[in-house]
């Protein structure tokens, strides 16, 4: 004798014998049933609006379903209440069950099983509903199917414990929108294993191994698992670890991410195989181990350290980012075999995937002799830490992305263009997140950066760009936030052009545009756009600025020898050559100009050092008192002996020589805007 609670009223308790055996009819061949079940009529009676309890309040529960008999029901709780077990079997061919929602140990243990032929179908199913509840299913046996439709959910772990277990031929086919998640909350765990040849984990939508929770999944003896998706570890709670083993074992889906923002594992070992048509990520937190005896990961893309990688396995990829010192030149193709902490990596570039160096640690990236390498995005500087340093030099040197360029996402990176190379991709953007930088340079004539979308200098990190010597940027539109800046040269026919000349620049932070001391005198229009806004600067060094015309004035230089004190009026002059008479070489200096004349201070008094309108805080030549004088310089400064000083106010600059000074003459581009301290 065993009492149930009132399905439709909840209130006083049901006595019912519930123990028995039907064969009433062909759609009901064999359904057996015993203990705590609601409703308490017979389960031949259930219909496609039943919600059925099996294990519900009093005690445990059991239901059979064989012999080819069939049940539609519209919701299946299993182990409804704490500490009540419910059991459900489907066996045999023909047998089946369907329900739309299912609970598999909903505040208590649940426990389904699919075997020899049996089928279930479900719109959405939770294994492990409540925190302390356990749900168990197992799918075994040639043509054993479990099918969680449509876009239905199924969740392994929700805040209990759910266990999967596919093996001898069994098949389950899970959501093609909501996914499939294993350890979805904190404190949850899911596991699952597929085991055998023939067994089989279809997932249509995004599989998740350790969402906020634990979960693993175990791929053995020739198993196989495909996924629109993979994630492991996916929040910052969440570790999830996959196990590939065995030969004949695989794993295949469109991108996997191992390590989001949580802890994930990769182990590919033992002959075992991972198929990603996409791109196969490892995060900060993430790993791949191939064990002694190896595996294969074959993928389109792969974001990875060395340091992330254990075993003797093999890696085959078109696309990688990594801290890697790569070459493309003559005698180094697209298709490139080395070696990352002693797993083997087959790089062979398509084009269909990024190409990237300093993922979280350094690397070098050098495209040259004429070489053309094609990517669908470029990644300089990855992960907080990274440092990625990319050169692409010498004519018909192309780099050619069909998506966008980050320099510096978390990191730091550059990218220099010089020498008649070229480098397009849609968007880029230089200093993504914040405590990042990002710097480029375009040096040289016929040297370009054609970006076909926005420009953005400085996202939510620090931006340097420089233009020089005849290089050349083109973009959609231009941004360049606070901190960060654009530089240009005037006279070599270095030029910025932003949607075809009409387009928007908005500066929040520095625009400079120098004149060297050789520059020919006249008007330059080194930028072509539309419209200019923003609460940023331009700034003329040996030269002015007319915002409304779009050009820099140049007039005559003024000129010193290098042991001669010299005065000049800002408002006339803005560039100063000083030459070494000893050994003809020379230095040139520029300088913000004035638009009224400046007073002849007496050289280093404080006071009116201190009234000097610098040029930029983070560019110029200090003096030996560590103050910012308002001076840039396009020239480096070299000696072969110290002893060079440069002092100046507004009005005055003098250099001293005290025996043999050596000056040298070098472009914008490799001085990059940098200070210069002596």
């Amino acid at each position: 004798m065993h009492k149930f609670s009132n399905p439709i009223t909840g209130l006083l308790p049901i006595a019912a014998v519930v123990m028995g055996a039907l064969a009433d009819s062909s759609a009901h061949a064999a359904l057996t049933y015993s203990g705590d079940i609601s409703p308490t009529i017979a389960p031949t009676t259930w219909t496609s609006s039943t919600i059925a309890y099996i294990g519900y309040n009093t005690g445990d529960g059991l239901l059979n379903i064989d012999g080819g008999s069939s049940l539609t029901v519209n919701k299946t709780y299993l182990g409804y209440a704490s500490g009540k077990t419910g059991t459900l079997s489907v066996d045999g061919a023909g047998s089946q069950l369907t329900s739309s929602t299912f609970y598999v140990g909903t505040s208590g243990n649940g426990t389904l099983a699919i075997t020899n032929g049996g089928a279930v179908s479900s719109f959405s199913t939770i294994l492990g509903n409540s925190a302390g509840s356990v749900g168990s299913v197992s799918v075994s046996g040639a043509h054993s199917t479990w099918t969680s439709n449509s876009s239905g959910l199924l969740n392994i772990g929700n805040l209990g414990s759910g266990i999967l277990t596919i093996a001898n031929g069994g098949t389950v086919n899970s959501g093609t929108t909501s996914g499939t998640i294993l350890g979805a909350s904190i404190g949850s765990t899911g596991s699952a294993s597929v085991d055998g040849a023939d067994s089989a984990w279809i997932v249509g939508n995004n599989l998740t191994v350790g969402n906020s929770g634990s979960g693993t999944l175990a791929i053995t003896n020739g198993a196989k698992v495909t996924a629109a998706s993979g994630s492991l570890g996916s929040t910052v709670t969440g570790k999830g670890n996959l196990s590939v083993d065995g030969a004949g074992s695989q794993w295949i889906g469109n991108s996997l991410s191992v390590g989001g923002a949580g802890i994930g594992k990769l182990f590919i070992g033992n002959g075992g195989s991972v198929t990603v048509t996409g791109l196969s990520n490892l995060g900060g937190f993430g790993t791949l181990d191939f064990g002694a005896n190896g595996g294969t990961l074959n993928t389109g893309g792969f974001y990875a350290a060395g340091s992330q990688l254990s075993g003797a396995g093999t890696i085959n990829t078109s696309g990688i980012v990594s801290d890697l010192n790569l070459v493309f030149d003559a005698s180094h193709g697209t298709a490139q075999s080395f070696a990352l902490n002693g797993v083997s990596v087959n790089l062979s570039l398509t084009g269909a995937n990024a190409l990237g160096v300093g993922y979280l640690g350094a690397g070098t990236l050098l495209i040259t002799d004429g070489v053309n390498i094609a990517s669908n995005g470029g990644f300089l500087g990855s992960k907080v830490g990274a440092n990625g340093a990319a050169t692409v030099t010498g004519a018909n040197s192309k780099w050619t992305n069909s998506g966008v360029i980050t320099v510096g996402n978390a990191g730091k990176g550059s990218l220099g263009i010089t020498d008649g190379a070229i480098v397009t991709n849609t968007s880029a953007t230089l200093g993504n997140v914040v405590g990042s930088s990002g710097m480029v340079s375009v040096d040289g004539a016929g040297s370009q950066w054609i970006n076909s979308s926005s420009l953005t200098v400085g996202k939510n990190g620090t931006g340097i760009l420089n233009v020089s010597d005849g290089g050349a940027v083109s973009a959609s539109s231009l941004i360049i936030n606070t901190s960060s800046r654009m530089t240009a040269d005037l006279g070599a026919g270095s030029s910025l052009t932003v949607g075809n000349g009409s387009g928007a620049i908005t500066n929040n932070g520095t625009i400079r545009l120098a004149a060297g001391a050789d520059a020919a005198n006249g008007s330059y229009t080194p930028m072509a756009y539309g419209t200019l806004t923003g609460t940023g600067s331009v700034q003329a060094l040996g030269g002015v600025w007319n915002g409304s015309a779009h050009t820099v004035t140049v007039s005559d230089a003024a000129t010193a020898l290098a042991d001669e004190s010299k005065t000049i009026d800002l408002s006339v002059n803005q560039r100063l050559l000083v030459t070494d008479a000893a050994s003809g070489d020379s230095v040139g200096l520029g300088f913000k100009g004035s638009t009224t004349p400046t007073r002849p201070d007496n050289l280093g008094q404080r006071s009116h050092q201190r009234r000097a309108q610098p040029v930029a805080k983070r560019s110029g030549i200090r003096s030996r008192r560590g103050q910012c004088l308002g001076l840039y310089a396009w020239c480096r400064l070299r000696f072969r002996r110290p002893g060079l000083s440069i002092h100046a106010d507004r009005c005055r600059l003098q250099a001293v020589r005290p025996g043999g000074l050596a000056l040298r003459r070098f472009s914008l581009g490799q001085i990059r805007g940098q200070r210069f301290g002596l």
